[in-house]
């Protein structure tokens, strides 16, 4: 509701969703060229191509083309979270990263993997570049620290969320039916 209320009101029209949209996803292409390092034009293009026409994307728009500028957002979140991650100010890394990654798990949980994803690939990309092992290995368990603070964000400020606003979670498909975290784990094993 307040993602609509200052970006496009009460309405869904196609053509502002799909502008909306494109433009947090040039923003997303661009965080991860600048990470990524890439500056040939031909790999820039490929990089754009990809996040654009992934099946993922591709498939979400042609079934819930009216959340598309929401997926979109949450795709920025999560390379914002990444981007956050690989400054050196520690404040940036624990606050600003970890508020990415909530925003990114609010709006979809699924980009989540695009975070890790980044920040698995220029961990090993610090590895060829021959940086220490240690700074590297220090660098991945502050991701992982940013990564626990931002689910477990996401797990209490959802559970606050159904609170007061009333809402009733949903049985499997909603992560917040459960009581606790122990509940959490035995369901995810369950599956």
């Amino acid at each position: 509701p307040i993602y609509r209320m200052f970006f496009r009101g009460p309405l869904s029209l196609p053509w502002l969703i799909g502008i909306i949209g494109m433009f947090w996803l040039s923003l997303s292409v661009y965080l991860t060229v600048r990470l990524l390092k890439v500056e040939n034009k031909i790999l820039i293009i490929l990089v754009a191509g990809l996040m654009a026409t992934n099946i993922t994307l591709t498939s979400q728009i042609a079934t819930y083309l009216y959340e598309f500028d929401f997926n979109a957002l949450a795709l920025l979140a999560s390379v914002g979270a990444v981007t956050f991650w690989r400054t050196q100010n520690r404040w940036k890394q624990f606050l600003l990263a970890p508020l990415c990654l909530l925003l990114s798990l609010s709006i979809y949980q699924a980009y989540i993997t695009v975070t890790v994803t980044l920040m698995i690939w220029l961990s090993l990309m610090d590895l060829l570049d021959r940086k220490k092992i240690r700074s590297v290995l220090i660098e991945g368990v502050i991701g992982i620290l940013f990564l626990l603070i931002g689910m477990l964000l996401y797990l209490f400020l959802g559970k606050l969320v159904y609170a007061v606003t009333g809402i009733t979670p949903q049985p499997r498909t909603d992560m917040f039916h459960l009581n606790n975290i122990l509940d959490t784990i035995l369901a995810f094993f369950s599956l």
